[in-house]
């Protein structure tokens, strides 16, 4: 069984720049596999109020959370359970740290024949527009991601912007699923045209690329619990408790 918890000033006499809210924030998340038990079992006695974080229920008795953006997995411990999504995924990184200009995409190639998926992780230093009065308001960088399987031609597999305002580091990751015969090239193009002055920040970076192999583990006969996370809502990994029947 599988539950899924969603959360979703000016001046005076027109002398003082106005400087418009971030509205965009970077965030990590977290997955958490536990072994409860070898054998099956019934599972959670009450749902999501059986499961604690730091000894805090995940839902209250009145229905609502006490955490959002949060995705709890259960596996009962039988011969032909299911696999808990994300939580046997092998994953090696490759840092690019590399700029996208218009005249200059990015391109890298996966060569693990093992791989089947990427995750491109895209980001800006910060993302704003100033006019000639000091105000402060947000703007956009387009780009598109394309995928070559094996030298046989760039396909689309993304068309996409970062729109709004950061005065910091915004940070946005891809996935994709790489199909046929390696290896892949991963190129990602720059749409907007490049700044040329202060007054304009919405330079747009590759951080890493992600190859994948999904192992897709169910461990049978094992029962689990998983759990994806927000990581803004801990400072360290939470304790986990559930009460099982």
């Amino acid at each position: 069984m599988t539950y899924l918890i969603t959360g979703s000033k000016g001046g005076g006499g027109g002398s003082t720049p106005v400087v418009a809210s971030d509205t965009l924030f970077s965030y990590d998340t977290g997955f958490i596999l536990d072994a409860i038990s070898e054998g099956q079992i019934v599972g959670l006695v009450n749902g999501l109020q059986s499961v604690f974080l730091n000894d805090t229920p995940v839902q209250n008795a009145d229905g609502s959370y006490n955490f959002l953006n949060l995705s709890v997995y259960q596996a009962y411990g039988t011969q032909h359970q299911q696999y808990i999504p994300s939580g046997s995924d092998v994953e090696s990184t490759t840092p690019v740290g590399v700029k996208i200009t218009v005249a200059a995409p990015v391109v890298r190639t996966i060569t693990d024949a093992n791989a089947n998926s990427v995750r491109v992780i895209l980001y800006t230093p910060a993302l704003f527009t100033q006019d000639s009065s000091g105000n402060v308001n947000p703007t956009s960088v387009a780009f598109q991601i394309w995928i070559q399987t094996n030298g046989g031609g760039f396909v689309q597999m993304l068309d996409d912007a970062f729109s709004g305002k950061a005065s910091s580091r915004y940070d946005r990751a891809y996935s994709f699923p790489l199909t046929g015969t390696g290896p892949w090239d991963i190129k990602v193009v720059r749409l907007t045209a490049d700044s040329n002055t202060v007054m304009l920040a919405n330079d747009l970076w590759v951080d890493s690329i992600v190859d994948i192999i999904n192992t897709k583990l169910s461990y049978p006969n094992t029962a689990l619990i998983g759990m994806q996370i927000d990581a803004r809502a801990f400072q360290s990994i939470p304790k986990r408790s559930y009460d099982i029947q």
